[in-house]
C-alpha cells in the first residue's frame, strides 16, 4: 500500500537514518516489521558499529557519484528495511539520504518511527495532524508554515503517538492496537462501507471459482481503493476542489477504504494466494472468507 512513512534512528541527538518508505506504513505493516526487528536481529553495541561505516550524503552528491545507478538503500521500496540492512550488513553500497523534512508533512507523511538509542526507545509518531507542535516536540520547526486544504485544515509535521521501550516491547496485535485501536464509531461504519464497495462494483460480478481468481479480485480491490485515496489527499493538497460537508464525508469513506484494502493485500500476502501455494479446498475457502470479510 502506498502509505507513506519514515524509519529514522537517533544517536547522541543526531538523526543518523532518516529513510523514506512509499509503502505499508500503517503499524500493521512497518510499525511491525521494525517491531519484530528489535526483538529478532536488533543487537545495539553491533548496530551502532554497523553505522559508523554508512555514509550520509546530499542530493547532489548521490546524483554526482551514482547518477544512472540503482541503490538499494536509496530505493523507495527499502523503508524499514534499512535498518536489518544496516545491522546485518548485507549491502555493498551503505548510502543514506536523510529525509527529516518529509516529517513536517503530515498529510503525506502518514506515519514515523523514531528508534532512539539514545534513551532505548521506539517512538512512533502520526500524520494527518492538525496541532501546531509544542517547542518540545521531536518535529518541531520554527520555520514551519502549516499547509492549509481546501476544507480549511492545516497540516502540521508529524505528532507523537506512543514510545515504547525496546526493552519491554508488546506483542505484534498489541503494538497494533495500542496505535490505531477500533473504535466504536468505526465499527459502525464498516456496514457503510461494504454499501459503498457495492455500490462502486468493487467486488467481483462473476462467481469466482479458482484461487487464483480470488488472489486477481483482492487485488483488484486493494488498487482501486488506493487510487481513490490519493486522488482525493492529492485534491485537497492542490485546493482543487472547495470545502463543504460532502467532501469531509468522502475524505472519511475514502480513508476507511484505503485502510479496508490494506487489510486485504495483508491477507494476500500472509496466505501466499497462489495456486501453487493453496490449491485445494481449504485453500479456496479461506480465500472467499477474506473477501467476505476484509
Amino acid at each position: 500500500m502506498g502509505t507513506r512513512n519514515l524509519t529514522c534512528v537517533v544517536l547522541n541527538d543526531e538523526y543518523r537514518v532518516a529513510q523514506y518508505g512509499q509503502w505499508d506504513g500503517y503499524p500493521s505493516g512497518q510499525g511491525v516489521n521494525i517491531l519484530e526487528f528489535l526483538k529478532t536481529d536488533f543487537n545495539k553495541d553491533e548496530f551502532i558499529k554497523n553505522l559508523e561505516e554508512w555514509e550520509v550524503l546530499t542530493e547532489e552528491e548521490i546524483k554526482e557519484k551514482y547518477e544512472g545507478e540503482s541503490i538499494a538503500s536509496l530505493s523507495r521500496d527499502a523503508g524499514s528495511n534499512i535498518l536489518y540492512a544496516i545491522q546485518n550488513d548485507t549491502l555493498k553500497d551503505k548510502v543514506l539520504f536523510l529525509s527529516t523534512e518529509f516529517a513536517q508533512d503530515s498529510l503525506f507523511c502518514e506515519w514515523a518511527y523514531v528508534l532512539n538509542l539514545d534513551t532505548d526507545e521506539l517512538e512512533v509518531f502520526q500524520g494527518f495532524n492538525t496541532t501546531p507542535l509544542s517547542k518540545s516536540d521531536r518535529f518541531y520547526n520554527s520555520d514551519f508554515k502549516a499547509q492549509e486544504t481546501s476544507d480549511g485544515s492545516e497540516y502540521h509535521p508529524v505528532k507523537l503517538l506512543h514510545v515504547f521501550d525496546i526493552q519491554n516491547l508488546p506483542f505484534s496485535k498489541d503494538f497494533v492496537e495500542i496505535l490505531e485501536p477500533r473504535e466504536a464509531e468505526e465499527e459502525e461504519d464498516d456496514s457503510g462501507l461494504d454499501v459503498v464497495l457495492e455500490e462502486e462494483s468493487l467486488e467481483p460480478k462473476k462467481p469466482i471459482k479458482s484461487i487464483d481468481e480470488a488472489s486477481k479480485a483482492l487485488i483488484n480491490l486493494s488498487e482501486l481503493a488506493e487510487k481513490d485515496y490519493e486522488t482525493v489527499r492529492d485534491l485537497l493538497a492542490n485546493k482543487k476542489i472547495p470545502a463543504s460537508p460532502e467532501l469531509s464525508q468522502l475524505q472519511d469513506v475514502v480513508k476507511k477504504m484505503h485502510k479496508q484494502s490494506q487489510k486485504y493485500l495483508k491477507t494476500i500476502k500472509a496466505l501466499g494466494f497462489r495456486s501453487h501455494m493453496l490449491d485445494d479446498e481449504d485453500g479456496f475457502n479461506i480465500a472467499m472468507s477474506a473477501i467476505e470479510t476484509g
